[in-house]
């Protein structure tokens, strides 16, 4: 072994020996986290991809459209249905349905009209298609939103489906 070899070799070789040590006796330390202490195998077992979830509990949001037509049928609107990629159906269609101009605070009121005249354009370009696809003008839209965690035990819905209805008017 070259003499330049030897103090990597001898640094790798240590470490790999730390591990197995570690690994066969279970020595565990305490390590000062976010605020907390945790149990940890020394010196490199707290692999990210193993821990525990720590801080807020991560969230994403899902949500469904359905138009319902006179005779009772109910038809999903999809992006598909609609020609439009996931984010511009999501955000140009879906959430400017439910958006609550009641609940603008008195430094955003100047907003309220906006969000009305786009949740007015939402709803015309979902009737135009409906109708254009079925022949017939729906009577109600509505919204399904779930929300999901992340949790240590895999993914849950908590917050179940909030069903927000959109009436159609019944003059073209």
């Amino acid at each position: 072994m070259r003499k330049e070899h030897r103090l990597p070799f001898a640094v790798i070789t240590l470490v790999l020996l730390a591990q197995a040590a570690a690994t066969a006796t279970g020595v565990v330390v305490k390590v000062a986290g976010n605020g907390y202490w945790e149990d940890t195998v020394w010196p490199f077992m707290d692999y990210p991809m193993y821990s525990a979830a720590h801080g807020p509990p991560v969230q994403a949001s899902s949500a469904t459209l359905a138009a319902e037509l006179p005779d009772g049928a109910e038809i999903d609107i999809t992006p598909d249905f609609m020609g439009l990629a996931f984010f511009a159906w999501r955000y140009h269609l879906v959430e400017r349905l439910v958006a609550d101009e009641t609940q603008l605070d008195a430094r955003y009121a100047h907003l309220a009209e906006g969000i009305v005249a786009d949740r007015e354009e939402a709803l015309r370009r979902v009737v135009d298609q409906v109708v254009r696809a079925t022949g017939a003008r729906p009577v109600a839209l509505r919204v399904d939103r779930r929300t999901h965690t992340v949790t240590d035990d895999g993914i849950e819905v908590t917050d179940m489906a909030t069903r927000v209805a959109v009436t159609v008017e019944a003059t073209p």
